[in-house]
């Protein structure tokens, strides 16, 4: 039967060869925006899926009030809320910060080299993020003051294809920094991006910076929970830990600082600035997929 059926096909496309080629072709292109389309939702799902511990990995994000009205809500905070964090809340198993983006000049043998998305960065960043190195030790590249990490792309565009591990390099004609390894390019579905990463611990030699509860709004936390706790159950205890260490100092100023967790992999649909419309786009593709398809 099915030999029956394939021959009266080819029959019809032989005797009408003009009209069964434009079937084929709109039929190849309808199945290939389809395939597209498909792909471009599956990149915007993926995102920060690569994690080993993404079930477990969430951003702090601090809602700001004044006189009871919401002001802001974001990321950006001061230095010792992870330490508080990882001291005082027993499900917190591990803590990372990284800074907010810096441009800067990386110069080798004086040859200087404008590097976008620079941060400053714990170790355990690369570590319970999973941003794996290509050269140099996970657990102490970036524990010394001055000490940077470089991703495989920025090292190529700064020594060719010389060893990176052990050099030295300026930035902006000001500090040298001892190069300790080499990150493996950052995957595209990450919403976490750098070319380079300088040690946290180098801020703390900067006597300008302020780098307590009331320091600059720089930092963005990431912390590590242990298994089967909730985001729910740090959330409780997180009001008495802001109130003891800000909340009761900005209380008669009518300011109020709220935290909560925010799962890693929920921050590109959900927590982004363009998340909004990042949906609605989605949903719009999502339905010109199927409309394609029933065409």
């Amino acid at each position: 039967m099915l030999k029956e059926y394939l021959k009266t096909a080819l029959r019809n496309l032989t005797r009408s060869k003009f009209h069964s080629s434009i079937n084929i072709f709109g039929l190849s292109i309808g199945f290939a925006a389809v395939i597209l389309i498909c792909l471009y939702l599956y990149g915007e799902l993926s995102y920060d899926d690569f994690h080993q511990n993404k079930d477990d990995l969430y951003r702090v994000s601090i809602k700001s009030w004044q006189e009871g009205k919401l002001e802001g809500d974001g990321p950006s905070f001061t230095p010792p809320l992870g330490p508080a964090m990882l001291q005082n809340i027993p499900e917190v198993k591990n803590f990372a910060r990284i800074s907010t983006e810096r441009v800067a000049y990386l110069a080798y043998k004086k040859v200087p080299l404008k590097i976008e998305d620079i941060h400053h960065a714990d170790p355990t960043l690369l570590d319970i993020l999973n941003f794996p190195l290509l050269q140099g030790n996970l657990k102490t590249a970036l524990v010394e003051p001055y000490s940077i990490v470089l991703t495989e792309q920025t090292a190529k565009k700064l020594f060719g294809n010389e060893q990176a591990v052990g050099k030295t390099i300026r930035i902006d004609n000001k500090q040298d920094y001892v190069v300790t390894g080499v990150a493996k390019d950052v995957p595209q579905n990450s919403t976490i991006h750098f070319n380079a990463l300088i040690s946290f611990a180098t801020l703390y030699k900067d006597p300008n910076l302020f780098l307590d509860w009331d320091g600059g709004n720089q930092y963005i936390t990431f912390v590590l929970l242990y298994k089967n706790v909730t985001a729910a159950t740090v959330d409780a205890k997180l009001p008495g830990l802001l109130w003891t260490n800000i909340n009761q100092k900005i209380a008669t100023a009518g300011a109020k600082l709220e935290a909560y967790l925010q799962p890693i992999t929920k921050l590109h649909l959900y927590y982004e600035e363009n998340s909004g419309s990042l949906k609605n786009n989605m949903k719009v593709f999502s339905i010109v997929a199927i409309l394609i398809l029933l065409i």
